[in-house]
C-alpha cells in the first residue's frame, strides 16, 4: 500500500527531498517486477530470457497495476497522473493496457 511505501521510504531517509521521493515512487514496483521475470525466466545472467519474462510479469504494486506489452516494450502502470505531496498521494487514475 501507499503507506506502507511512504513508511519504508521514510524510515530510510526521514527527510527525503520531494523530487526524489517521486521518483522512487514511480520506480519502486520496477524492481519487485523485475524479481519476478527473473524467478520465472529461472535465470539472472540470460538477459533475453529475462527481457521475454517481463511481459509475462503483471504485477499489483504500490502505484498501480504494472504490464509490459510485448507491442510497446516499456512497462505501463495501471494508473495515470500521481503526485506525492508532502505525504499525501494525488492522483488521476485511467486504465492502462494491463
Amino acid at each position: 500500500t501507499v503507506a506502507e511505501f511512504k513508511a519504508r521510504v521514510l524510515e530510510f531517509n526521514p527527510d527525503i527531498p520531494q523530487n526524489n521521493a517521486n521518483f522512487i515512487f514511480f520506480t519502486y514496483d520496477t524492481v519487485y517486477k523485475l524479481v519476478e521475470a527473473m524467478k520465472n525466466a529461472g535465470t539472472v545472467e540470460d538477459t533475453q530470457a529475462v527481457a521475454e519474462a517481463l511481459q509475462d510479469v503483471v504485477l499489483d504494486g504500490v502505484a498501480g497495476k504494472l504490464c509490459w506489452p510485448e507491442d510497446d516494450r516499456v512497462i505501463n502502470y495501471d494508473t495515470g497522473h500521481l503526485f506525492v505531496r508532502d505525504g499525501v498521494v494525488e492522483s488521476l487514475a485511467f486504465p492502462g493496457s494491463c
